[in-house]
């Protein structure tokens, strides 16, 4: 059995169709098959318009007629699909096949609109094992729907270009390991949907045009479940070993390649939707670095590498969620952060540790108002912050502090100081409407051969210009 196609291969062949109909049937107009059997069967589904279809020869237009009528009652006892090949062509080329090891399926449709089906598929997706099964069953005041889906060893940036639309432009690599599971039913007005599974994912990268975005060695979820209905998820542990990411700041914002750019983020709607509540039993990440680059001027990039970061259980709202960072900078030093967070409203509490940091790179990423030469600190701040601000106190530490001067025609400009102590008892920075207030608080400090060029009345070296200030308003 053969159709032809517009160009090339057959769009459907098989070696041989087999079907089994009773006479019985027959004579008592039933539209009922005891069996079909399809053996080394080979279907292609191309690509168009946001679907797939068979690429068929053009056809007539058809004419006109009424009003489209219903389809009539039939019955499938057993349908059973042998060594069947299934080949996928997407616009950009490169097919991908799904072999068929195994197909059952089996259905029926009656006459008072009773519909029910089961499909069972065993097979290979290029080289990816794939297990599916679903089961449905539909009348006029109730619907029911299983499914369940198991795949290993999926490339995925092979997979995505199945995809009809939305992902030319990305570029995603790695092996994806899934289960899922999907349930549905309707009685009356009165619906529930769910569904859930685990994922793992093995050397996935995700980019952008040549530039590198996320990449991390393996992605563990233990588990998920989601509640449509009540648009609740659930999430078991998630683990990540070896992540990596890379944003980029220019003149229109900050980028994720292959994730996020400026401008694509949509702010809700009112009156839309409720976002999802999420839950879950927290994360652990295992090494890895994140990569931030400020190209607005000149390319300064700033390496975080990560030893090791936790998450604790994510409860209700209001429920505070223990975390921990441990990382090294690239540029010189250790951070240590511990605390709690709290969502809805927003607040973090926690401590932040620095260890011989070295403050002259970090100055130049933060494009603070004065450029720093030199400057090593080790401090230790307790924080406490809101979505109006943060507030907090510590001790901090610097030593070998220089500025550079302003003014290129001044060199000698400077603010330099071999040794700095400061100890804030309170301090507290808050955000009123689009401007930024800071106020300090009960500070002392002390410092040791320090050393100021240029007279007092030249402000211009200590402090920003009116420009600068309105982007860093410096305390007074």
């Amino acid at each position: 059995m053969r159709v032809a196609a517009d160009t090339g291969r057959p769009a459907l062949s098989a070696r041989r169709l087999t079907v089994r109909i009773y006479l019985t049937d027959v004579l008592r107009r039933r539209l009922r098959i005891r069996n079909l059997a399809l053996d080394r069967a080979r279907i292609r589904l191309r690509a168009s318009d946001g679907s797939w279809g068979l690429p068929l020869r053009a056809a007539p237009a058809p004419r006109a007629a009424g009003a489209p009528s219903a389809p009539p009652p039939f019955t499938l006892d057993a349908g059973h699909a042998r060594r069947a090949t299934l080949c996928l062509e997407p616009r950009g080329g490169g097919a991908s096949l799904v072999r068929i090891r195994r197909l059952d399926f089996q259905g029926a449709l009656a006459a008072s609109g009773i519909a029910r089906g089961t499909v069972r598929l065993r097979g290979h997706l290029d080289r990816a094992t794939v297990v599916f099964g679903g089961s449905f069953r539909r009348t006029r005041s109730a619907e029911r729907v299983r499914a369940e889906f198991a795949a290993a060893h999926v490339d995925v940036g092979r997979t995505l270009h199945l995809v009809p639309v939305g992902t030319a432009s990305r570029e995603v690599a790695g092996v994806v390991d899934l289960q899922l599971e999907y349930h549905a039913r309707r009685r009356g007005e009165q619906a529930e949907r769910r569904f859930g599974g685990k994922v793992r994912a093995d050397d996935l990268a995700v980019g952008e045009s040549g530039r590198p975005g996320i990449r991390l060695r393996s992605l563990e979820l233990q588990r998920f479940d989601a509640h449509v209905t009540s648009s609740e998820v659930q999430l078991g542990k998630l683990v990540l070993r070896q992540p990596e990411v890379w944003l980029t700041r220019d003149a229109g914002g900050v980028t994720l390649p292959g994730v996020f750019k400026p401008g694509e983020s949509a702010s809700p709607q009112e009156g839309s939707r409720a976002g999802w509540r999420v839950t879950g039993t927290g994360a652990e990440i295992d090494g890895g670095a994140g990569h931030y680059t400020d190209a607005r001027r000149e390319e300064r990039t700033l390496v975080l590498a990560v030893e090791r970061a936790t998450l604790g259980a994510v409860g209700e709202a209001g429920t505070p969620v223990p975390f921990s960072l441990t990382a090294g900078l690239g540029t010189g030093g250790r951070v240590e952060v511990s605390g709690d967070l709290e969502r809805e409203p927003w607040r973090v509490r926690g401590d932040l540790g620095l260890t011989d940091v070295e403050l002259a790179p970090l100055s130049a990423v933060a494009d603070l108002p004065v450029r720093l030469v030199s400057g090593r600190a080790t401090a230790h701040l307790s924080l406490d912050a809101v979505a109006e601000g943060f507030s907090g106190s510590g001790a901090i530490d610097i030593d070998d502090f220089s500025t550079e001067s302003p003014d290129p025609a001044r060199p000698e400009d400077i603010l330099a100081c071999k040794a700095l102590r400061v100890g804030i008892r309170r301090f507290r920075c808050t955000r009123r409407s689009h401007s930024t207030a800071r106020s300090w608080t009960s500070t002392t400090g002390s410092c040791s051969r320090a050393s100021v060029w240029a007279a007092a009345s030249r402000r211009t070296s200590l402090s920003a210009s009116s420009a600068s200030r309105s982007r860093w308003p410096w305390p007074s």
